[in-house]
């Protein structure tokens, strides 16, 4: 951790320009003894970067000592010690309202699961609710019916518009449409013609009978239309009434009974269709899908619960270990300031001492340097005075007072006895509080 240099002797004759200083005061004074005010100067350069060097040594020192004299480790074990108050706390409100939201659920279900029961006694019913996995099935069916329907008609009713097979079309899937409305109605009635209560049966069978003399009239009459397209498109509509009411069943061509068969076959088709899509008892199979849906919900939500809860679990596991690996951090930090504060402390010694070194050589360089130029010059030899010129940088005072290195000595002894005797303790209380967050058995069952 070397962060200080030593002001170099070369560096210091060529930013004073010691050298022309000496040999321009030698022609000035004309006096071979030396005098070492370059030397004084020199000096006084050093001193002044040797201040600044230990300015931000001390720092540097400050920091370290600011960590060691911290309450870090005091706080790292407060924070081990109070988890059961803290997030443990945390996790266990986010619990309750976990089985607070499941418990919802599971009333959810238990009130459907009743409606049904209550709804299989009143209507006396010992049986599941039949109906098919996939009811959506049944509007490609639907789709498919009409649009089959609407092509064989199209071809069939296309002498009654002026724009041919486009406008039989367009009259074919109206046909359609009605056809397939009449066949919900019908399948409807047939549920109820089930029903436990005698009106609500009877009500069925009237639709029913309703629905089948309905459907049965339009086809004829469809028929007969047909039948009257041949004869005139003008008079087709009223010819269609007149013949129908006279002979229902008279309709003279083959093209017409087949458009009468089409139709039928296909209200038939679809009202079973519709019929067995569903149960047959008027209601069951609704209520019956709510409940399963109600059961599918809450299954969902106690799966997603208990993911929940694990991970509650896991995160205070993990908190823990990591609280205590801070704690560990805490620990080797103290060691890594001081082994810092030491290495700082012998670098700088370190640099004092080659700084003394290098201002002796800049002094030696200085005297050298007046010597030739009394030689070359004044032709006499240079008078030096007896004592040297020397540098006494002040001593450099301990980083660590003895209160410090107690400080640090009794940080050190805490975070050991806390590992080594209450933590062991902490952690397994923790731990067996952390393994009861679970949702009762009464909650998912």
């Amino acid at each position: 951790m070397k962060i200080f240099d030593a002001l170099k002797s070369e560096v210091l004759l060529t930013d004073m320009n010691a050298f022309h200083t000496i040999t321009t005061n030698l022609h000035n004074q004309n006096n071979e003894t030396y005098d070492a005010v370059i030397e004084l100067q020199g000096k006084k350069r050093v001193i002044e970067h040797e201040r600044q060097s230990r300015k931000a040594l001390f720092d540097v020192v400050s920091t370290h000592k600011k960590s060691i004299n911290s309450s870090k480790a005091h706080d790292g074990m407060s924070k081990i010690r109070e988890l059961d108050k803290t997030s443990y706390e945390e996790k266990k409100q986010k619990l309750e309202q976990i089985k607070k939201d499941l418990q919802t659920e599971k009333n959810l279900k238990t009130e459907a699961i009743a409606e049904v029961n209550k709804f299989r006694e009143t209507n006396k019913l010992n049986h599941s609710a039949h109906y098919p996995d996939k009811r959506e099935k049944l509007y490609g069916i639907l789709l498919l019916m009409g649009v089959l329907e609407a092509i064989l008609n199209s071809f069939f009713l296309s002498k009654a518009s002026e724009f041919g097979l486009a406008g039989g079309f367009a009259m074919a899937v109206a046909i359609s449409g009605l056809n397939i409305l009449f066949a919900f109605f019908m399948s409807r009635a047939l549920m109820h013609i089930h029903h436990i209560e005698p009106k609500t049966s009877l009500l069925g069978i009237l639709g029913t009978i309703t629905m089948a003399s309905a459907v049965g009239f339009i086809s004829l009459f469809i028929g007969h239309y047909r039948s009257a397209l041949d004869e005139s498109i003008e008079s087709a509509s009223s010819q269609a009434v007149t013949s129908m009411l006279e002979s229902p069943l008279g309709i003279s061509t083959f093209d017409s009974w087949m458009l009468v068969f089409l139709t039928i076959t296909i209200f038939v088709f679809v009202t079973f269709k519709f019929y067995k899509n569903d149960d047959p008892y008027p209601g069951y199979g609704d209520i019956s899908r709510n409940a399963l849906n109600a059961k599918n919900k809450f299954s969902r939500a106690k799966t997603q619960a208990n993911e929940m809860v694990e991970n509650l679990r896991t995160d205070l596991k993990a908190e823990l270990e990591q609280k205590y690996e801070n704690l560990n951090t805490i620990a080797n930090s103290y060691d890594e300031d001081e082994e810092s504060l030491s290495q700082l402390r012998r670098d700088y010694l370190s640099f004092m001492s080659q700084q003394s070194l290098e201002f002796e050589s800049f002094c030696v360089e200085c005297r050298q340097r007046f010597s030739h130029d009394c030689t070359q010059i004044l032709d006499r030899n240079a008078v030096f005075p007896e004592s040297r010129s020397n540098i006494a940088l002040d001593e450099l005072e301990p980083f660590l007072t003895e209160n410090d290195i107690d400080k640090l000595k009794i940080q050190k002894q805490k975070i050991q006895d806390f590992r080594e005797i209450e933590y062991s303790e902490i952690r397994d209380n923790f731990l067996s509080m952390v393994n009861q967050l679970v949702i009762n058995k009464e909650t998912t069952a």
